[in-house]
């Protein structure tokens, strides 16, 4: 899977209102590190990688 893809499947969770993010490794640290404590919180269901 491509960052372009992760991203598709990302907003596809969203737009079932699925709270869900995108992490790959060309983001910011802090980006990246935003969206998993996200979904360690429960504020995110799904996070594509």
């Amino acid at each position: 899977m491509n960052s372009e893809h992760s991203k598709h499947i990302a907003a596809s969770f969203l737009r079932a209102g699925i709270p869900a993010g995108h992490v790959d490794g060309e983001m910011k640290e802090d980006e990246r590190t935003s969206v998993l404590e996200r979904l360690s919180k429960g504020e995110l269901r799904v996070a594509s990688l």
